[in-house]
């Protein structure tokens, strides 16, 4: 019986696929399949009692992800993403993305490795591991799924809650600046009223006390100086976002802080004297802005949204991931969000806002909030209604209403 011609067709499709999979071994998805489960354990942390963390890795490729700061009261971070198994045997998370991380699996468990795929070293390096969870999940579960169900073996029925709320812990706690690093684990705070402090995930405390910035507009960094008896230390924040390379919260500056002896010489600090590190740093920010706003003024003007065919502008301003959203009327906008030294505390920047580009009814003059917030650095305070008044030095920007 003659082959159809859809038939043919199917077959000269399939055909390529079928010579792939004969060209490949079946080694790496074996491996790669014999770690799929889940993997806990507590790593060190600067300014805490240490991070707990738990991957699921699930049969559909994907990995769920969750870090909690044990002794803060907290959500859970969490993320997911794309795992595979490089030439190396390391297990990749996020493969070819900024945010990747590696692991050697092993039979028990898995090693953290470091943002190069090597062994963590140091004193603490024992700490960098995570064991492999008992307790089985049904055949063929996604990583969500299955970290459903160890969420149930632990006792744990609730859905980890998404990361971000690091600057609503710290605004709690009175910290009005924090930076924090890995390799190794530091962490800086300043605490309003109560000086900055300096810490080591191996215990080592440093009171700073008080001190007055230094901008330098040019380069876009702050320099702050502290003197104690023991140590001279520097601390310079750029104005440029960083990742925490361990948890992936987004930070608003780039930090640089180094530690020399009190006393020493130019050439003692050459041999060594200075203690260097690295990190990221973000300015709290109030929780009250972490909302949903109706514009009511702008520039003097008052704001009738019944003059908006399509509704009243509206801003929202998201502290977790550093964005802004809005509508001028008409057009939406977004951009980046930060808060910042260089102007009064509190206050925040806008980034450029980008913008659709529909046509709106009735004058242009009505559709100018995202214009004029675009690149903006503001002030920020609460007047006797509630209401959210941005202000440029002493001048009053606009006026906003909470509508959520």
């Amino acid at each position: 019986m003659p082959t159809k011609p859809f038939a043919r067709i199917a077959l000269a499709l399939l055909l390529p696929v079928l010579l792939l999979m004969a060209c490949q071994t079946p080694d790496k998805a074996a491996k790669l399949a014999a770690y799929v489960g889940a993997y806990t354990g507590t790593v060190p942390c600067a300014d805490c009692e240490g991070i707990q963390y738990r991957i699921q890795l699930g049969e559909d490729g994907r990995f769920v992800f969750t870090a909690v700061y044990l002794g803060k009261a907290s959500e859970p971070f969490r993320s997911e993403g794309e795992y595979t198994m490089d030439e190396e045997g390391r297990i990749v998370l996020n493969p070819g993305m900024d945010d990747q991380q590696f692991f050697e699996p092993d039979a028990d468990g898995m090693w953290w490795l470091d943002r190069e795929g090597k062994r963590i070293e140091g004193n603490l390096a024992g700490h960098y591991r995570l064991s492999r969870m008992k307790g089985g999940v049904h055949s063929g579960a996604s990583a969500r799924d299955a970290d459903r169900a160890v969420n149930h073996l632990s006792g744990n029925e609730d859905e980890p809650a998404e990361g971000g709320d690091l600057y609503l812990r710290k605004w709690k706690e009175g910290i009005r600046f924090y930076a924090m690093g890995t390799e190794p684990f530091w962490a800086l705070d300043w605490k309003k009223s109560g000086g900055w402090i300096f810490q080591t995930a191996d215990g080592e405390v440093i009171n700073l006390g008080e001190t007055e910035p230094v901008y330098l507009a040019d380069s876009g960094l702050t320099r702050y100086s502290f003197q104690t008896k023991r140590y001279v230390v520097r601390v310079a924040l750029k104005d440029e976002p960083c990742t925490d390379g361990m948890s992936g919260a987004p930070f608003d500056l780039t930090v640089a802080l180094t530690i020399q002896p009190a006393g020493s010489t130019a050439g003692e600090s050459a041999r060594g004297g200075i203690r260097s590190y690295t990190g990221c740093g973000s300015f709290t920010a109030d929780p009250r802005l972490h909302n949903i706003w109706g514009l009511i003024k702008l520039e003097g003007n008052v704001v009738n949204p019944s003059d908006y065919p399509r509704g009243g502008p509206v801003l929202e301003l998201n502290l977790s991931t550093r964005k802004v959203y809005g509508t001028d009327g008409c057009n939406r906008f977004s951009g980046s969000l930060s808060v910042g030294p260089a102007f009064d505390y509190p206050g925040l920047r806008f980034g450029p806002l980008a913008s659709t580009l529909m046509a709106c009814p009735g004058e242009l003059a009505l559709y100018r909030l995202g214009n004029v917030l675009s690149g903006m650095e503001v002030s920020c305070a609460w007047n006797n209604q509630g209401n959210l008044v941005l202000s440029q030095g002493v001048k009053p920007l606009a006026e906003f209403r909470p509508i959520d």
